[in-house]
């Protein structure tokens, strides 16, 4: 009986460990102050539910089996646990550097570790029809966030699932207002045109029911005011604000080409990295022709960023 219970209870923080170490890679950080609503931080709970999680299972690993590969990727590691305060010394030591380390230390390494020693290849990399999820990707902030969101949004609509229709489709409509609370126009605009190509290629058996549905959410949105309060969840209004305030007019100002730009001439000046937190003073340093404002702390793109730091 008692073994019964032990083996529930490895199977409970498992998958408490997976889908909240997915939430937290997808979101990018422990503590992330946009993604609030009604008043609740989400981003604190999942941490909370990781934090106890990636403890219980980091204490369960009685013995490490060591391998050329691991030994390089555990040296990696340690070597960007150790470097970084070392250019720390040499630059600067900014709060958002510190809070990048943070979460560097307190996800990407805890994850990485319970992944290769309790799980193989197998289980993480599985394509049967169990295949769980536990491939993530590395940070990201919100915007992974709206695209993890977006990506199952696709696959409850058009992967076949148990779920019936009455669930599935309530399931959906929660994954989209996440997705819109990100503040994230990209991943919204990317779902929005793989819906249309979807339409374009079903016109026939989809339009009918389609224009039906948004008619009535949109009746359902705007009598009710239901539409006025979801305005205000998370940074929902930054998403649609090229609409409401712009016309849809385009607001680009290619500021990722120079950010990409601006990172790779530090790298070739700073191959080791200047330290998390310093890359846009540093950045300002070698481009005074193309100042980076105080809004862009990194170059948005997470090898630009480790490579950078």
């Amino acid at each position: 009986m008692l073994n019964i219970f032990n083996m529930r209870n490895k199977s409970i923080f498992s998958w408490v460990f997976m889908l909240s170490a997915c939430a937290l890679l997808a979101i990018g950080r422990v503590y992330d102050e946009r993604l609030v609503i009604a008043n609740i931080n989400l981003a604190i709970i999942i941490s909370g539910f990781y934090i106890v999680s990636v403890i219980s299972i980091l204490l369960t690993i009685k013995k490490i089996t060591l391998s050329n590969t691991k030994i390089l990727f555990y040296l990696f590691y340690l070597a960007v646990l150790v470097i970084n305060p070392i250019l720390w010394l040499v630059f600067d030591v900014t709060e958002f550097g510190i809070h990048n380390f943070i979460n560097f230390g307190f996800i990407i390494v805890p994850i990485s570790v319970v992944v290769m020693e309790k799980y193989s290849s197998k289980d993480v990399l599985s394509l049967s029809e169990r295949a769980d999820g536990r491939m993530a990707v590395l940070g990201g902030g919100p915007i992974v966030f709206a695209r993890w969101m977006g990506f199952g949004i696709i696959s409850l609509f058009l992967l076949p699932t148990s779920i019936k229709n009455r669930y599935k489709y309530p399931i959906i409509l929660f994954f989209f207002i996440l997705a819109l609370a990100s503040g994230s126009r990209g991943p919204i605009l990317s779902l929005c045109l793989t819906g249309l190509v979807y339409i374009l290629f079903n016109f026939n058996q989809v339009i009918v029911k389609i224009s039906l549905g948004v008619c009535l959410l949109m009746s359902v949105l705007y009598f009710s005011g239901l539409g006025e309060q979801l305005s205000e969840v998370g940074k929902m209004d930054r998403v649609l604000m090229n609409i409401s305030e712009k016309g849809g007019s385009r607001q680009s100002t290619s500021s990722r080409k120079h950010l990409a730009v601006s990172s790779l001439i530090m790298l070739q000046n700073y191959p080791l990295g200047v330290g998390a937190g310093n890359w846009r003073n540093i950045s300002n340093k070698l481009r005074t022709n193309h100042l980076t404002p105080d809004t862009l702390e990194y170059p948005h793109n997470l090898f630009l960023e480790v490579a950078c730091e």
